[in-house]
């Protein structure tokens, strides 16, 4: 640090002036300080004497003032700033002593502080904005370099000169001012030779002046080096590119004088893109050795300034007259002659001196770098998004928040950048993911305590988003519940710990549908009435249970899941007694001229449900596996419907029962067949019934063969009528009677007795009769219809018979013919005899 600890030296040609630039008082400098460095809020603290004894503070408190140094009539430097502090000392025989401090404008950004975000924006816009907002219009930029623009940039409670301070060291930015007699302005720059040199010559180095000096110089010239970090390398992470490990290093120039061993290593280097971290990371390591090689200097040239470059002459060592940059610079001056009648010391004149730290002129010399701000902890924030929307999230599961102390968000997709959401797994295409919605709050860390790296790692409930059941009444009830995006239905996967009614259920509000496990109620969380124990699976819309491998349902009981998942060694068992009974009861009865049975298929399903599950993780090794639906249950299997049950196979259908199997139908039973039907019993007859109706055994295209190893009886209450086409035969032993279609009848036998009178008429056909019945089993009836489509409507006809009988009839107006019934089929012959309707000439 420069100290005061210098002799100053008499300069009869120099004075200084106060002047406010408000308030008209006439002030007169005593004696006056002046800190001012690069990238430092200068101050100036002046003792000033006055004839005003009650001078009014508020006339020049935080209000513009110029100090000046004088060269005979010249100014030489102005000092303009703001009045931050003013005293009133002692009061003489007639002067008053006053003390002031002048600092920037920019001193002011250390009177405030605040919590606000900045999105998008590089540090040359974020220095503007925040310097422009405390009133300072005198303000230049001077960059050379790319500054990228910020997604996020945090202003976490530090003062604004902090903050400015702390974004300017990560960049390479530095400040100075630059004063004349109508203000101060404040200079950035990224390199320091932007901002110049003195353009009035060069700094004369006089280490002996004789007498009452009227030149400017230096008197004392102190040349350090210091041994300071060689090398700077940073890491830092992304989670856009994982992998890359984001390292730079930077590599000091001047290391002749000592070793290149000393590496300084940081991480995070808070960067995101090389284009950000080369800079970085050059700019950190000229800010530690920005005094490396340094110089410190005491004169009374008022030309030097922190930052602007001077070419220095007549120094001994011919090496050291080279340019020269100052760095910081402590002024003092003492101007007795504005104490006259007040001090002893009036006569000695002006005195001026200042000390200062200079670097050579060829150093990019940077300030030290700024700690960052650490957040101590978590924070509270609430998930925000667009109007009328309830989820916000870009394709990495990020969300937007609105955090409590930001007094400038607009709670909306605006208000932060994309906040990563912490999940409880996260794999590569696989984990969890339950994204925070809009209106929900959450709990915001901060990666290494970085304000500009906020990540959420959990969800709180509040009084505006409540628990879904109510606690403590519903303590036993753990829940995952998730809510229709723009709706009010849920879904759920609950578990319910309580006492002696343990239950899970996984539920879905679309159609009812839900799995409940366990201990079942509905609904659990109003005390609902037990509904029975177990499972139930339902729903109000449709269900399927698919397996591509096979599926058992079974009631067969496996006490705590012991054994396998697809045990069937209890349906087997029933299975392969059935289908043995089977293969041996069809086999009777094809020995008894029953139909020949097929056991293929039977025994393929069997050999399927023994092999359900073979090659499974209990069955490894094993082949065979078929995809079979297997149903069994050791007290019975129901199929109830108040509609129809249908079964089908593209190959068998076979039920086997080994007591008794009953079909019962209260309207009709159909049994049809497209290649023959065999029914056969091994004992106990076989009855066919019918109450009510007909009893018909036709073979339409074939033989009716009854057998029987005793007697064949047939009876008929009423008629008997058995009729043949040719002939009809009736034989017993060596008797016949044998009846011809032609009318012959043949009788054969040893001998014929007939115990009856006998009444012989003359030769005459019969034709079996027709028409006679309500009904009989060949009930038929024919529509006719003429060649251009059009039924054949009111059309008289003769139905003519085999045996030449002939059946008159008309049409009716569709055409239809009168139907004809008949114990049997009948070939009939129709002859047109013309139209029944006189105005029908067709």
């Amino acid at each position: 640090m420069i100290a005061l600890d210098f002799h100053v030296l008499h300069l009869s040609d120099l004075r200084f002036s106060f002047v406010p630039t408000f308030a008209e008082l006439e002030f007169e400098v005593v004696q006056f300080t002046l800190d001012e460095a690069l990238s430092e809020p200068y101050c100036l603290r002046v003792d000033l004497s006055c004839f005003d004894r009650s001078v009014d503070f508020g006339a020049l408190l935080d209000q513009p003032a110029l100090f000046t140094i004088w060269r005979n009539e010249s100014a030489v430097r102005h000092v303009h700033g703001i009045v931050t502090s003013f005293e009133q000392l002692d009061t003489g025989f007639r002067r008053t002593r006053y003390r002031a401090v002048i600092e920037p404008a920019l001193s002011r950004a250390a009177l405030c502080s605040d919590w606000r975000i900045f999105q998008q924006q590089s540090v040359p816009e974020i220095l503007e904005k925040v310097i422009r907002s405390h009133g300072i219009t005198d303000y230049e930029q001077i960059t050379t370099n790319d500054h990228l623009p910020r997604e996020y940039c945090v202003q976490a409670g530090e003062t604004d000169l902090t903050f400015l301070a702390r974004l300017a060291a990560e960049e390479g930015f530095f400040y100075r001012f630059a004063h004349s007699d109508q203000g101060h302005r404040l200079i950035h720059g990224d390199r320091i030779y932007v901002h110049g040199e003195v353009d009035s010559g060069p700094v004369l180095y006089n280490a002996a002046p004789g007498g009452n000096q009227t030149e400017p110089a230096l008197r004392r010239f102190i040349y350090a080096e210091h041994v300071r970090s060689a090398r700077q390398t940073q890491r830092d992470y992304t989670y856009t590119h994982p992998q890359y490990d984001q390292e730079h290093s930077a590599v000091a120039n001047e290391l002749s004088h000592q070793s290149h061993r000393y590496e300084r290593y940081d991480y995070p280097g808070r960067y995101k893109r090389d284009e950000a971290g080369k800079p970085f990371t050059q700019s950190r390591l000229l800010g530690l050795r920005r005094d490396a090689r340094m110089a410190q200097v005491e004169g009374d040239d008022p030309r030097l300034v922190p930052g602007v470059a001077f070419d220095l002459i007549g120094h001994p060592r011919e090496e050291w007259n080279h340019g020269w940059r100052p760095v910081r610079v402590r002024h003092h001056g003492i101007q007795h002659t504005s104490q006259q009648e007040e001090s002893a010391e009036s006569t000695q004149g002006t005195q001026y001196r200042y000390r200062a730290d200079i670097v050579p002129d060829k150093v990019d010399w940077k300030p030290e770098p700024a700690d960052r701000p650490r957040i101590d902890g978590p924070q509270m924030a609430t998930v925000v998004g667009p109007a009328n929307e309830e989820i916000y999230c870009d394709d990495f599961g990020r969300v937007k928040v609105q955090f409590p102390w930001d007094r400038l968000g607009t709670r909306d997709e605006h208000s932060s950048c994309w906040v990563r959401v912490s999940q409880n797994w996260a794999g590569a295409a696989w984990g969890h993911m339950a994204i925070p919605r809009i209106g929900q709050e959450v709990i915001v860390d901060f990666l290494d305590g970085d304000c500009d790296q906020p990540i959420i790692t959990g969800r709180t409930y509040r009084a505006t988003n409540l628990p879904p059941y109510g606690l403590p009444r519903f303590n036993t009830l753990n829940t995952v519940k998730s809510k229709e995006h723009k709706g009010d239905r849920a879904n759920e996967l609950r578990l319910d710990d309580t006492s002696g009614q343990i239950s899970a259920a996984l539920m879905s509000e679309h159609g009812e549908t839900q799995l409940h496990l366990g201990y079942l109620t509905h609904p659990r969380p109003a005390r609902g009435q037990p509904r029975g124990e177990g499972f139930e699976l339902r729903t109000d819309e449709h269900g399927a249970l698919r397996a591509a491998k096979g599926v058992l349902v079974t009631a067969y009981a496996q006490p705590q899941a012991a054994g396998s998942q697809l045990d069937v060694s209890e349906l087997s068992r029933v299975l392969k007694a059935s289908a043995q009974q089977a293969r041996s009861l069809l086999g009777v009865a094809q020995e008894h001229r029953g139909l020949d049975a097929e056991h293929t298929a039977r025994e393929q399903l069997v050999r399927a449900v023994e092999q359900l599950g073979a090659g499974a993780n209990d069955r490894q090794g094993e082949n065979g596996g078929q995809p079979v639906v297997v149903m069994g249950a050791p007290a019975g299997v129901a199929t109830v419907t108040a509609a129809s049950v249908l079964t089908a196979a593209t190959d068998n259908i076979e039920t086997i029962a080994q007591q008794d199997q009953t079909v019962t139908a209260a309207r009709r039973i159909h049994v049809t067949a497209g290649e023959g039907i065999s029914a056969f019993a091994l004992s106990g007859g076989i009855r066919h019934l019918a109450n009510q109706g007909d009893v018909i055994t036709e073979a339409q295209h074939g033989t009716v063969s009854v057998h029987a190893s005793k007697s064949v009886l047939h009876e008929a209450n009423e008629q008997f009528i058995a009729s043949a086409g040719e002939t009809l035969a009736l034989r017993c032993g060596k008797s016949a009677l044998v009846l011809h279609a032609d009318g012959r009848i043949e009788l054969f036998g040893a001998q014929m007795q007939i115990h009856a009178s006998l009444a012989v008429d003359g030769p005459a056909s019969l034709s079996t009769s027709l028409n006679h019945w309500d009904k009989a089993p060949f009930d038929d009836d024919f529509v006719a219809y003429l060649p251009d489509g059009s039924p054949a409507a009111f059309e008289r006809y003769e139905l003519v018979r085999a045996d030449g009988t002939r059946i008159p009839g008309t049409t009716d107006a569709n055409g239809r013919l009168q139907m004809q019934k008949g114990l049997s089929p009948e070939r009939l012959e129709v002859v047109w005899l013309g139209s029944a309707n006189p105005s029908n000439s067709s």
